[in-house]
This record gives structure tokens, sequence and C-alpha cells, in this order.
């Protein structure tokens, strides 16, 4: 499993990077493989969510198609009951696209409707409260929120939907779950 973004192009941050060097390696291996490139998944959306608050780090203006864990799972079966798949790579995205805090507005509507409002943290105050604090955990993901704000997925799904199938659960479908 290796991620939305991940490419030549952007692997000048170093998490990307070490995924893209993995995706060759694997390709080069000789060995049958399934690469799978997930975008985000809907059941990320609770974890942006502390202490009663939703924070999410910078902007994040961009469009993300959102995939439900269980359509996922689906596709993985599918996978490995072809062998047809074998030896190609999967962008794997879902049927709809939001930006973070549309998804979490949808979020929090139906699964938390105590909490009124989002906040979007700037980075420079994030990098000063890692710093005071010496929160390493926060020092190091903020470069990759830093990323994906200005960072598109790459690829499409033709090679999903011809070998796999196409997920269906829309955001909606998930949170009335």
């Amino acid at each position: 499993m290796s991620g939305a973004t991940v490419s030549k192009e952007n692997s000048w941050l170093s998490f990307i990077d070490a995924k893209y060097k993995s995706e060759k390696l694997i390709k080069a291996s000789g060995i049958p493989y399934m690469i799978f490139r997930p975008t985000w998944f809907m059941e990320s959306l609770e974890s942006m969510i502390q202490n009663g608050k939703v924070k999410v780090m910078g902007e994040q203006p961009i469009e993300i198609e959102w995939i439900a864990a269980k359509d996922f799972g689906q596709l993985l079966v599918n996978g490995y009951q072809n062998s047809e798949s074998f030896n190609h790579e999967f962008n794997v995205y879902g049927p709809e696209g939001f930006t973070i805090n549309e998804a979490l507005e949808k979020y929090i509507k139906v699964k938390h409707p105590e909490i009124s409002k989002i906040s979007n943290v700037p980075f420079w105050l994030l990098k000063l409260i890692a710093f005071v604090s010496r929160n390493t955990r926060l020092k190091e993901i903020i470069p990759l929120f830093e990323f994906f704000e200005k960072t598109r997925e790459v690829g499409n799904a033709y090679t999903v939907h011809r070998f796999l199938g196409k997920p269906s659960t829309t955001l909606q479908q998930w949170l009335s779950n």
C-alpha cells in the first residue's frame, strides 16, 4: 500500500520519496505485485477531532476523492481473486470529491452535532506551538500537511475500474451507517 500522491514528481518530500523508492524496488523484484495508492479514507475524519474541537492544519483547499475502508477492502479482495490484477499499480479514489473542511462539515453535522465550527490553524502557529512545547510528533506531521495543502493526487482510477471495480460508497451513505 502506497499513497495517492506518490510519484517521481512528488518525491521531494522524504515520506513520499521512501514510498516511491519502495514501489520501484517491488516492481524490479520479479515477484508478482499489486501496488495500491489509496486516497484518504473516510474513517480518518474522526482523527481530526480532538477534545471536542475540529482543527485542520493549514487551509487544505484541494479536493480529495474520499474512499470508505469497506470499498477499499472489497477492491483488495477483487484484486487477489483476479490473476490479471498482478503487476499493476492502482490509484484508488472514491466516487466524489470534497476538501477536508467540506468533508468535516458533513461529518460533524451527523456524528458530532455539538461541534459548531472547524478551525484552520496556520502552519506558522503550529510550528511555534511545536517548538515551544517540544512536541516532536506535531513537528514531524506539519510538513506532511504542508505537502497535502499544495499537492494534488496523481494518476487516475482507470486500472482500478478495469480490473477491480468501482468504489461506490458516498460520504453521505457512509455517514448514515
